[in-house]
């Protein structure tokens, strides 16, 4: 499978998803579905990473916008994408604005490093 998702600290507070260069819909969706299933086993919410690093879109993602809008749980707090280049953020960029709140808990970055950057300023944030 070219999607995986692990725990990406111990205290089971970030999740990573881990897409590789080639993937598909369905695999996407069934690794969310083992994530979805490991975040219902902490009592707390949990954010998100996605490294995109060293990945593409397969076909038809315009198709799949409200799918991906409708991933986050009510225990999912932040989903950061680190990687995926300038078509990547151009459709991203798109998604954000067709699906409106419901695209809220995204965001972007150009890579991995700087999404887990990004997440601990927002915890940062969160704990003033």
């Amino acid at each position: 499978m070219s999607v995986r998702v692990n725990w990406d600290d111990p205290e089971h507070t970030i999740l990573l998803y881990i897409l590789g260069s080639t993937w598909t819909w369905d695999e996407l969706y069934e690794t969310v579905d083992v994530g979805v299933a490991m975040i219902t086993t902490v009592p707390h919410v949990v954010d998100v990473l996605v490294d995109f690093q060293n990945s593409s879109l397969p076909p038809r993602a315009f198709a799949q916008f409200q799918r991906v809008a409708n991933i986050p749980t009510p225990q999912t707090n932040l989903i950061v994408i680190g990687g995926g280049g300038t078509l990547f953020l151009s459709l991203f960029n798109l998604f954000k604005l067709m699906m409106g709140s419901a695209a809220n808990k995204y965001c972007w970055v150009s890579d991995l490093d700087k999404a887990r950057a990004t997440l601990a300023k927002q915890r940062a944030l969160l704990e003033i």
